[in-house]
């Protein structure tokens, strides 16, 4: 099992998926109650992803991440007590970030799908056949997949990042609320408004990056609420977007066609509309694991969850629109994991703590720690008292902070201890 760098699990997520049968563009969800206008939906984050809850036909309450990089709902896990039937399938092969080949999956379709106050019918699914995917492991909670297009096509979605809430709106009778509501904000000078362009499923914006060297670019990304990192640029794509010194190399996750690495550094700044954020935290995939990506909607990254949950955010496909209204968050540090050391659970939802990766000349591999090491207990606190949450508040705290770690390895125990350092100040 591989894991997912916390600031790059978006790579995988926001993988590029193309299916071998044809799309449909009908709206397949709906407010469940005629005389209501909105639904609204808690959810639970993780990694700064958004996790809802699902019913598929008759299966049980199942947990999805919500991402508009994703072109088709995928069922990538369930476990031994999940109850699920499904609709008639036939395999088709699915594409995405990497250099392998593609993977098999199951195209399943008029399937009933429920979530709180919303219903819809003739729904597709994808089941890929192989786990590739590791979200539950890698999130350290159950997760059953991932859902984006059907809901962002069928509401115009408000998301509350502060108070973890979700409205999901009838496009056709929220419209003239939603014009009000942006215009006070204009006024205000408390809200910007950035065009969203649709393509093949996904949406795209356009951002101002401004490089260390102080050259100030704009630039195509896709808006990847799947994705736990700020940004994701692919430097191929313009000599502005060149990898910053100070950076670092790095496993940066797998993908659905294979593993991904690339550089992680920060650059001076990006710029949504007149909202501008300093040292945001930028990874940059290898040119020959994104070059489907590149050449779908000509982009130059992706814009990640790092990033949106500074702000209340409107997504309305149907008006081609995309709000931002700054939050309590908006000025907060961009921050990464300043031990170089990747944990996983192997067992969702239990506090058991694994590390899956070690970067190369990070704190974590100077100290000995190796990948499978399995954490015991931190500054002589039980590792039963920790959450995933708790780990990567942890790792990534302020440069400076000492731990100490006690280790199985191999039917033996040890202890070692590093000091967090940012390998990425200037």
């Amino acid at each position: 099992m591989r894991c997912f760098a916390t600031i790059t699990i978006s790579l995988l997520l926001s993988a590029v998926i193309n299916a071998s049968f044809a799309q449909t563009d009908h709206k397949e969800l709906r407010i469940k109650h005629k005389k209501r206008n909105t639904s609204y939906i808690p959810f639970e984050m993780a990694h700064n992803l958004i996790i809802i809850p699902v019913m598929i036909n008759d299966s049980d309450t199942l947990k999805f991440i919500l991402d508009t990089g994703v072109t088709h709902t995928l069922l990538t896990d369930l476990n031994a007590n999940d109850a699920l039937t499904l609709q008639y399938s036939r395999k088709v092969d699915l594409f995405g970030l990497g250099k392998g080949d593609p993977i098999e999956a199951l195209h399943s379709y008029g399937n009933e799908l429920y979530m709180p106050g919303v219903y819809g019918n003739f729904h597709d699914l994808l089941v890929p056949l192989e786990n590739v995917f590791f979200l539950s492991e890698n999130l350290g909670k159950q997760v059953n997949g991932l859902m984006g297009y059907e809901v962002f096509n069928s509401f115009i979605v408000e998301i509350d990042y502060e108070k973890q809430k979700l409205a999901l709106h009838d496009p056709n009778k929220y419209r003239g609320k939603l014009e009000k509501k942006k215009k006070k904000w204009l006024k205000r000078g408390s809200a910007v408004v950035i065009p969203l362009e649709i393509i093949r499923r996904k949406p795209y914006l356009s951002a101002a990056v401004t490089n260390n060297k102080g050259e100030r670019t704009q630039t195509r990304l896709l808006v990847d609420s799947g994705a736990s990192h700020a940004l994701s640029l692919y430097s191929a794509t313009n000599k502005t977007l060149e990898i910053p010194t100070p950076s670092f190399r790095s496993f940066l996750g797998m993908g659905l066609n294979g593993d991904i690495y690339g550089y992680t550094g920060k650059i001076n700044s990006v710029e949504l509309g007149d909202f501008s954020m300093p040292k945001p935290l930028v990874t940059f995939p290898d040119q020959e694991a994104v070059k489907e990506a590149i050449n779908i909607g000509n982009r130059n990254g992706s814009l990640g969850s790092d990033v949106l949950r500074r702000f209340d955010v409107i997504i309305d496909y149907t008006g081609n629109q995309i709000i931002f209204k700054p939050n309590k968050d908006f000025n907060t540090e961009f921050t990464y994991n300043l031990s170089g050391i990747e944990i996983v659970t192997p067992f969702p939802g239990m506090p058991i703590f694994q590390i899956a990766e070690v970067r190369e000349g990070s704190p974590g591999q100077e100290a000995g720690l190796l990948a499978g090491d399995q954490i015991m207990a931190i500054n002589g606190s039980n590792i039963a008292r920790y959450s995933m949450n708790n780990l990567i508040k942890l790792f990534h705290g302020k440069a400076g902070r000492k731990y100490r770690i006690y280790i199985h390895r191999n039917g033996e125990y040890f202890r070692t201890e590093f000091t967090l350092r940012d390998d990425l100040a200037q």
